[in-house]
């Protein structure tokens, strides 16, 4: 990686929070560089024990003198100017840079480069393209937000290759410190209302981001989302449209057998081949729609896209299935937006036989205040629900705020204080042929352990 001399001109960097999973990808990444890597996070975890294996420094709690011989601290989105290791390295007048300026700055020195992004799908849509070009041999290098088998790293993998292909989140706009040869936008509705004003927000945050692919880049857009659309309106570059009703890529003859799906794809009209996916649901169709559209546009064959697609079995913590409870299925998911909830409920309901259960996790207490109508809607396509007290991620609880405020809108529809009930909760209802789901993007996989048969 020599053409990357003057990014890894770094000799020593810090990563506060380096327990994330994209921080912990980039410091893996910069350490198999040669860089002297360490970092720091508020908790054990498999992530920073992994770290360790690697020969990474980590401690556990920000405190002052663990920045070392570092000369670079790079910090995410959570972190503020308070924390004691950031305060420190202002004092030492370090560089201070966050973690999306880094992944960008990486991103610059590919020749080919995708980004995908969008409210959802991003790590499912960047697991799928991983898949597809790994297993024709393109040996790309992948920046993932989601574990993968085939990438050596979990949710990363370092290629030789000219080809990057990363997830870009809009969390605090950081998706714009990327300048992508390939931007794909999935689909943008109202979310991170803690950070964005309003729809319009979020709509010019994208808008800015599909622009900086310039003028010779390309923009690959779901025809099918108003906001993805609508994000897309005025761009520069070439425009590539997928869908299953409208756009130039197209799902055609889409047939499904118990839970997976099947279907032929198309451009403007023309059958090109059959696509079948190991995964369920009408939003992986989608997600695939977007993967076939990038690889088309950087010159992979049907049958090379059809072939990764077929070995794509999902990603960590995606309808992903952990044991059984009274001989019922048990699956952990990572949605943490109504319309996430809605979708994954609806993807297990195609594919089992008897009830679908789901324990639902809220994820901070202002999508709670945003979205308690719709997370309440969502729930409603399972035929048994409850509620876990909301994940804070570091939120202060607003009075008046809880997981009550969606249950309040449910009949029948329990809060349970701590997971050991809430296993117990899930033991009383559960049998034969259902499926339960736990669902969110905290800790709530954290109940299977109660759960284990």
């Amino acid at each position: 990686m020599s053409e990357q001399a003057e990014l890894y001109a770094m000799k020593a960097v810090h990563f506060i929070g380096v327990g994330g999973v994209s921080m912990s990808a980039l410091a893996a990444l910069l350490h198999q560089n040669g860089v002297i890597v360490s970092g720091s996070d508020m908790q054990e975890s498999s992530v920073t024990a992994h770290l360790r294996e690697l020969g990474i420094r980590v401690f556990i709690g920000h405190k002052e003198g663990q920045l070392g011989v570092a000369d670079t601290v790079v910090y995410n989105a959570r972190i503020h100017p308070d924390n004691a290791e950031y305060a420190e390295a202002m004092k030492k007048g370090l560089q201070i840079i966050p973690r999306a300026a880094l992944l960008g700055s990486i991103m610059k020195t590919y020749a080919r480069s995708v980004a995908v992004a969008g409210t959802h799908g991003k790590s499912t849509t960047t697991s799928m393209l991983a898949q597809i070009f790994c297993t024709a041999g393109c040996d790309p290098t992948v920046m993932n937000g989601a574990s993968l088998s085939c990438l050596e790293g979990g949710t990363y993998r370092l290629g030789k290759s000219d080809l990057f292909l990363c997830e870009a989140c809009e969390y605090t706009r950081s998706f714009l410190h990327f300048y992508p040869g390939i931007a794909v936008v999935l689909n943008v509705e109202e979310d991170h209302l803690d950070y964005y004003r309003d729809l319009d927000d979020i709509l010019d945050a994208f808008r800015q981001f599909l622009a900086q692919t310039g003028p010779c880049g390309t923009a690959v857009i779901c025809a099918d989302q108003q906001g993805a659309m609508r994000a897309a309106e005025g761009y520069a570059g070439k425009l590539l449209t997928y869908g299953i009703d409208r756009g130039e890529i197209r799902a055609c003859e889409i047939r499904t057998h118990l839970g997976r799906v099947c279907f032929t794809l198309c451009r403007n009209g023309e059958p090109l081949g059959e696509i079948r996916l190991a995964v369920c649901g009408k939003h992986n169709v989608y997600n695939a729609l977007a993967a076939c559209a990038v690889s088309l546009t950087l010159g992979l064959s049907v049958q090379q896209i059809a072939q990764g697609l077929a070995l794509f079995g999902g990603c960590d913590r995606r309808l992903q299935q952990v044991g059984k409870v009274n001989g019922a299925k048990l699956y952990i998911d990572y949605a943490h937006h109504p319309t996430e909830v809605h979708a994954a409920l609806e993807a297990l309901r195609s594919m089992t036989k008897g009830r679908v259960i789901a324990l639902f996790q809220p994820h901070t207490y202002s999508r709670v205040q945003a979205f308690a109508k719709g997370f309440a809607e969502a729930l409603k396509a399972a035929d048994i629900s409850a509620l876990a007290e909301v994940f804070s991620a570091s939120e202060t609880q607003p009075e008046g705020v809880s997981s009550q405020n969606i249950a309040d809108l449910l009949p029948h529809t329990p809060v349970i204080e701590d997971f050991e009930r809430a296993a117990r909760w899930i033991r009383s209802v559960a049998r034969e042929d259902d499926a339960v789901v736990l669902l969110g993007a905290g800790d709530i996989p954290q109940v299977a352990r109660f759960l284990q048969e």
